[in-house]
C-alpha cells in the first residue's frame, strides 16, 4: 500500500520506437481497488490484480492516449457465457514483456527499450483456484517463461471490419508449458460496481483512495 501512495502516477507512453524517444504523459489516480479471490483453500485474501481509478479532469490529449492504448472490457455476463461455451480447442493469446534472452533490447539515451512478445495456447477450465482458468500447450520457444505476469489474455473474434481482440483474463502464474490467469469477469464486476456506485460506496476491497 505504501508504494501505491508514494507513486500515484501512471506514465502512459503514446509513441514508442527504437529509433525515436518515448513520449509519455502523467495520469493521476483517484483510487485503487484490490481483487479478492473466492477460494477457501488458498492462503491470503487478494489476487495480484489491482484496478486503478483514473482521476477526473483528464485533458483531451490524456483521454485520447488512454483510449488509444486501452482494451475494452465486456460486461460480466459476456464473460460468464464465454467461459461456459469455451472449448479445449479455443485458442487464447498473450502479449507481454518477458525477461527472456531472446527478447530484443536496445539502450537509447540511457533508457531500455524492450520488444513485446506474443504467445498462444489452448483454453482449459482446470486451474488451482476458483476464478482462474488455464492456457495449455503453449507455443513458447524460449527456454524460460518469466515476466508475463500481469499480461492480458486475449481471444480474437472475426468482425465485419476485421479481427477484434477481447481481453478475457490477466496472467498470474505459470511456466513454459501452461499459464494460469484470472477471469476478466472478476475485473468487469468491479468496474461495473464503480460505474454504478463510485469509490465512496461500501466497497469491501478498497484500501486506497
Amino acid at each position: 500500500m505504501k508504494d501505491i501512495v508514494d507513486f500515484p502516477l501512471l506514465k502512459v507512453a503514446y509513441r514508442t520506437s527504437l529509433k525515436n524517444h518515448i513520449i509519455s504523459d502523467d495520469v493521476k489516480f483517484e483510487g485503487v481497488i484490490s481483487i479478492a479471490h473466492r477460494s477457501e483453500n488458498k492462503p491470503g485474501i487478494y489476487e495480484d490484480i489491482l484496478v486503478y481509478v483514473v482521476e477526473p479532469g483528464l485533458t483531451p490529449q490524456q483521454e485520447e492516449i488512454l483510449r488509444y492504448r486501452a482494451l475494452t472490457v465486456k460486461e460480466p455476463t459476456w464473460y460468464k457465457e464465454f467461459f461456459e461455451q469455451a472449448e479445449q480447442k479455443t485458442r487464447l493469446r498473450v502479449i507481454g514483456y518477458p525477461k527472456d534472452s531472446t527478447t530484443e533490447t536496445e539502450i537509447v539515451d540511457g533508457k531500455a527499450h524492450t520488444q513485446r512478445r506474443f504467445l498462444w495456447g489452448y483454453f482449459s477450465s482446470e486451474a488451482h483456484y476458483q476464478d482462474r482458468k488455464t492456457i495449455e500447450k503453449l507455443n513458447w520457444k524460449g527456454t524460460e517463461l518469466v515476466g508475463f505476469s500481469g499480461s492480458p489474455v486475449l481471444v480474437q473474434t472475426k468482425r465485419y471490419l476485421g479481427i477484434e481482440s477481447i481481453p478475457v483474463g490477466v496472467v498470474l502464474t505459470g511456466n513454459s508449458q501452461r499459464l494460469e490467469f484470472l477471469e476478466m469477469g472478476r475485473v468487469a464486476e468491479i468496474i461495473l460496481h464503480l460505474e454504478r456506485y463510485g469509490l465512496n460506496s461500501n466497497f469491501p476491497f478498497r484500501y486506497s483512495n
